[in-house]
């Protein structure tokens, strides 16, 4: 033991005091085990509108700009269109399956809550009602984007405007080159 204090410089009036420290009852602070603030809620961002908004944020004026520009035909900007509302009509009834198997799965659990907590159920019976609502409002934009409007309606605008910017571009461009003789 004496090599022990020496080791840690400790005389034999500091390690007395030591032990009757251990002796004494330590007092851990409460507020280290329990946090008497609740959780405060954060609202959830469901995955479906984080795709949707994906889709509907991603840069549609500079893929339509840089189509415009590169192939400067009107049949061409019909296929954009057509390939910008089927990939939106995918990604609603992807969103809509989505939906439907949280639902069933919430149905599911609903079964196994029923008659133990009344509040776990009213939740549930909430959020499959929120769901269906999700679910009606996605089909009524499935309609609304056949004829360019709702959500969509937006990005497609973006898209033609751009379009028809780069084609623009295009025409300027090869009309000043022509008439500049630059690229005779």
């Amino acid at each position: 033991m004496n090599w022990f204090r020496r080791l840690l410089g400790l005389n034999e009036d500091q390690m007395k005091s030591n032990e009757n420290n251990q002796d004494a009852k330590i007092e851990i602070p409460e507020s280290l085990f329990i946090e008497n603030n609740p959780p405060s809620v954060e609202k959830e961002i469901s995955r479906a509108e984080s795709k949707l908004n994906k889709f509907l944020n991603d840069d549609y004026y500079n893929q339509g700009f840089n189509a415009g520009y590169h192939y400067h035909s009107a049949e061409i900007l019909e296929h954009y269109i057509c390939k910008i509302r089927s990939e939106y009509l995918l990604l609603l009834d992807q969103l809509i399956d989505d939906d439907k198997i949280t639902i069933q799965e919430l149905k599911f659990h609903y079964t196994e809550v029923d008659g133990l907590s009344e509040k776990s159920c009213k939740q549930i019976e909430n959020k499959i009602i929120d769901l269906e609502k999700e679910i009606q409002e996605i089909e009524k934009q499935k309609g609304l984007c056949v004829e360019d409007e709702g959500w969509l309606a937006v990005v497609l605008n973006i898209f033609r405007l751009a379009y028809i910017q780069g084609l623009e571009k295009y025409h300027e461009i090869s009309l000043f080159a022509k008439s500049s003789g630059l690229f005779n």
